[in-house]
């Protein structure tokens, strides 16, 4: 008994190469499952109705030849039984998509490589369909992932595009093929970028400058992989956008060391930075300064105005501070309404003189806000 038998339609109008043929595969224990039809009509109905491994087909048949059948084959190779002379023929036919051809004899010596003919033809289609049923899928899977997926040749020119990589750096996918590929990532050139191009090509992910198709630049994970696609090896290049999670890094690094109400650091940033002034200052006998400042009476504008009115009074005296000293000065909040500036490569007197200047410059402020009922204050 074989188990997977293969299931074989065999299109012959001679009744002997039909019993022939039926003696050949009992006589051998051949695994086949076979199915015979005489004329094409018959073959034509039995191929819309069954399902077959493979098919042989007689090229010359009462009511036809083997050509008005080869439409009707749907998923399984077919084999041409022809005889002598007929090899052009059979030629066309393998042009037509034919897997191999048979050469009939008198002695029915065919008969003989017919297992062998049959099983290559068999493993062949089920190993190709195979692949196209795997590039499929990778295709699929390409087409609905959110990276930007494109194959390149070894010339670094674009074969593939995929949705994502059409959205991600603005081109259609026509428009980008036969590109290089470094116009997009241009750390997979070959000039200055060589060492990273080198890792990505070694498989490492690496993070890099993606250019999109107007110019712009933006932050990206990219990586670098060969794959078994359209039967060939094809190196895949994977670039993820990661600009939303630079924004994000930004925006946390930002938390860490801003106070959230008025941007200015906050008090651990503010003791980081004299803890490396007074550093640099021992070190290369440098002077700096740093100004402390209190709003006087503050508690009064959050008792009679309403916190909300404090919090503008807060935001004005920091933008004002900011604005009045350099920039390369650092400026805090390091208490309710306490305020720092830290000036490097200044003495006492410069130190004094912006001192005395921030204070005028906030105390001749008029600051506007709204108290808790929404109407607009002026204080001073």
């Amino acid at each position: 008994m074989h188990e997977n038998k293969i299931k074989l339609l065999l299109v012959e109008d001679d009744r002997v190469d039909q019993m022939a043929f039926t003696r050949a595969v009992d006589g051998e224990n051949l695994p086949y499952d076979c199915t015979i039809a005489g004329s094409v009509a018959e073959a034509r109905e039995k191929l819309r109705t069954g399902r077959f491994d493979v098919v042989i087909l007689d090229l010359l048949l009462g009511d036809g030849t083997a050509f008005d059948l080869i439409p009707s084959i749907k998923d399984a190779p077919f084999i041409i039984a022809t005889g002598s002379g007929d090899e052009n023929k059979a030629v066309e036919a393998m042009k037509l998509g034919a897997w191999d051809y048979l050469i009939k004899d008198p002695q029915r010596s065919y008969l003989k490589v017919l297992p062998a003919t049959v099983q290559n033809a068999v493993r062949r289609f089920r190993a190709e369909k195979m692949a196209r049923e795997k590039d499929l899928y990778v295709r699929a899977i390409i087409e609905r992932v959110s990276d930007a997926i494109i194959t390149i040749d070894e010339s670094n020119s674009v074969e593939s595009f995929n949705p994502a990589a059409e959205r991600i750096f603005g081109f259609a996918a026509a428009d980008a093929a036969g590109k290089d590929v470094s116009l997009m990532v241009p750390a997979l050139g070959t000039g200055e970028t060589l060492p990273v191009r080198e890792d990505l090509l070694a498989g490492k992910r690496r993070e890099v400058v993606g250019i999109r198709r107007e110019g712009s630049a933006f932050p990206a994970e990219c990586s670098v992989s060969d794959m078994w696609l359209d039967g060939r090896v094809r190196l895949i290049v994977s670039v993820k956008d990661i600009t939303d999670q630079k924004e994000l890094e930004k925006v946390l690094r930002e938390q860490a060391v801003l106070d959230g109400l008025t941007g200015l650091y906050n008090k651990r940033a503010l003791l980081g930075i004299l803890n490396d002034e007074v550093s640099r200052s021992r070190r290369y006998h440098r002077t700096f300064m740093i100004i402390l400042m209190d709003i006087d009476h503050f508690k009064n504008v959050n008792d009679i105005y309403g916190h909300p009115a404090g919090d503008e009074v807060l935001k004005g005296v920091a933008g004002l501070i900011k604005a009045g000293v350099r920039s390369q000065d650092k400026t805090a909040r390091y208490g309710g309404e306490e305020f720092a500036a830290i000036l490097p490569e200044t003495d006492a007197a410069g130190g004094l003189v912006v001192a005395e200047r921030l204070r005028r410059r906030i105390a001749d402020h008029p600051f506007k806000a709204r108290d808790h009922r929404g109407s607009e204050l002026d204080i001073a």
